[in-house]
């Protein structure tokens, strides 16, 4: 199998950067030369695009619940340039995927036992368990 092969057996399973493939592509022992040969014709065929690399690992992140200054530093690792990942962070934190996720990763973050712990703490203090749900649930809303 060449080099070229190999690469398009990797793209054939998900995107992958210009540096993965470069890293992948070494550690199975193939030559800088056939790697760089291989890498320019996968570029040149646009089987290798930053763009869908980017698209797909934002969202397999989201899901994840990973935040954008994580997702931009593990972008970076991944090769992926200064320019590119501004432009899709900017776009990221606008989105309401992101906005929603982040909602979804702080109620996560609150343990059952400190809202519990609150709850009855404001029902001694004589709030109804109607009152306190109301504004739990108004305050998460604004989150």
């Amino acid at each position: 199998m060449t080099a070229y092969e190999k690469a398009l057996s990797l793209l054939a399973m998900r995107e992958h950067t210009k540096k993965e493939l470069k890293e992948k592509l070494r550690n199975k022992g193939f030559k800088d030369d056939e790697i760089e040969d291989a890498l320019a014709k996968l570029e040149k065929e646009g089987a290798i695009s930053n763009a869908r690399f980017i698209e797909m690992f934002i969202r397999s992140r989201i899901k994840k619940g990973d935040s954008a200054a994580l997702i931009r530093l593990k972008l970076k690792d991944k090769g992926i340039s200064g320019e590119d990942i501004d432009n899709a962070i900017d776009e990221l934190i606008n989105s309401d995927e992101y906005k929603e996720m982040v909602k979804r990763v702080v109620k996560e973050a609150l343990s059952k036992k400190e809202m519990n712990k609150a709850v009855q703490g404001l029902v001694l203090k004589g709030f109804k368990t109607s009152e306190i749900k109301e504004a739990l649930n108004q305050a998460f809303d604004e989150i």
